[in-house]
């Protein structure tokens, strides 16, 4: 299951909070997780990290590391499909 999580922090908090996310992507991750990439939006403070979990169990478990970080960022999670499969899972006529 892959979930996206959007991070944003305040501008005084910036380097802190790349070096941060950089020490996240580079750091080998614990059986059955995997960040997939972080991608920066470059007008905002803002990144959108893309994680893949096998077994997901309580999805709230997996995002107890930002708890650690809340003087720098904030975060927020979501659970994502890729359109492509999202509509396989839609009956057709059944979009509503």
């Amino acid at each position: 299951m892959q979930f996206m999580n959007v991070i944003t922090w305040e501008p005084k908090e910036r380097d802190a909070v790349l070096k941060t996310l950089a020490q996240a992507l580079a750091a080998k991750p614990r059986e059955g997780r995997k960040i997939v990439n972080i991608w920066l939006d470059i007008y905002n403070n803002r990144a959108f990290e893309l994680i893949d979990i096998d077994n997901p169990g309580i999805p709230e478990m997996e995002f107890q590391v930002y708890r650690h970080f809340t003087n720098l960022m904030n975060a927020e999670h979501y659970g994502v499909i890729e359109f492509k499969q999202a509509l396989k899972l839609i009956p057709e006529g059944k979009a509503d």
